[in-house]
């Protein structure tokens, strides 16, 4: 499945390579620009900003005090290194086992899967909602009548919602199986903190996107607020890993926003959301291990 994904990605990418090659003056005089320059900046300080919202949420989920912050930051950078070569990202938790207990690994795992599920709900509700004001790209980049669409959409939410309610009971289930301690609680805590979490930090995804086609001169902040939710979900739904995940990225901005020069601010934010922290996590994962 991923071969093949890969093979798609790159034929549409070389389709696209003819019409980036007389964009490159244009890429080169972009980057000496200042509004280039504060659109990066801005870019860059929202990446802490998006990384202590998501380190925070987990924290809250997983809930052992004994733990610090940067006990959680060392472990969630560690988490980003290992899922950067996992089907959407999943294998988070992998990695922030290792700086816990045995006996709070079914709470690492459960709070790491719960705190990604709420992001992609929050996904899902606002790239619905948007969706609605980009019919014609959602038709045509989909070929699916936008009522389908919903119908899909509003299974997925449901089926979310079932998830972070029931992962405790499945993750214990699956640690009997394998003989594995279960320190899991089926606590009824409400999840209104860690989802307004998800929603800020999918507000600062949304926003870097936007500060970026802005200082690229692609798109006008107002267009751009309406297009990225619908650019996320759809990059969502598909499962990548690595190479796949920025090609894939690559080729959709270039059919939403039908711009060769989306290639620069795409590939910055892939570098400073994604391959930076995930750098960071090596190092972590290097100094545990000796």
């Amino acid at each position: 499945m991923q071969i093949l994904l890969l093979l798609g990605i790159g034929f549409l990418l070389q389709q696209k390579y003819q019409e980036i090659k007389p964009e490159q003056l244009a890429i080169q005089s972009l980057i000496t620009k200042g509004r280039f320059v504060i659109g990066i900046s801005l870019a860059l300080l929202l990446t802490v900003v998006n990384y202590a919202l998501e380190i925070i949420k987990w924290k809250g989920l997983l809930h052992l005090p004994a733990y610090g912050i940067w006990h959680h930051t060392k472990a969630f950078l560690s988490g980003s290194a290992i899922s950067l070569f996992m089907p959407f990202r999943s294998g988070e938790y992998l990695g922030r086992i290792l700086y816990f207990e045995k006996k709070n690994w079914s709470r690492v795992i459960i709070s790491s899967m719960r705190s990604g599920l709420l992001q992609l709900l929050v996904t899902l509700l606002v790239g619905m909602v948007c969706s609605v004001f980009a019919i014609p790209v959602i038709e045509k980049l989909l070929s699916l009548n936008i009522y389908t669409a919903f119908a899909i959409g509003v299974v997925g939410i449901i089926l979310i919602v079932m998830a972070i309610r029931l992962l405790p009971i499945w993750v214990r289930s699956l640690l009997k199986r394998i003989n594995l301690q279960s320190n899991a609680r089926d606590d009824s805590r409400q999840f209104t903190k860690p989802f307004g979490l998800s929603v800020l930090r999918y507000g600062v995804f949304v926003m870097q996107y936007a500060l970026l086609l802005w200082a690229c001169q692609i798109a006008g902040l107002q267009e751009a607020i309406i297009i990225i939710p619908v650019f996320l979900l759809v990059q969502t739904i598909v499962p990548t890993f690595f190479l796949s995940e920025i090609g894939l990225r690559l080729v959709l901005a270039s059919y939403f926003f039908d711009s060769a020069l989306v290639i620069v601010p795409i590939s910055i934010i892939y570098f400073i959301n994604i391959l930076l922290p995930a750098l960071m996590g090596v190092f972590f994962l290097k100094k545990w291990k000796s």
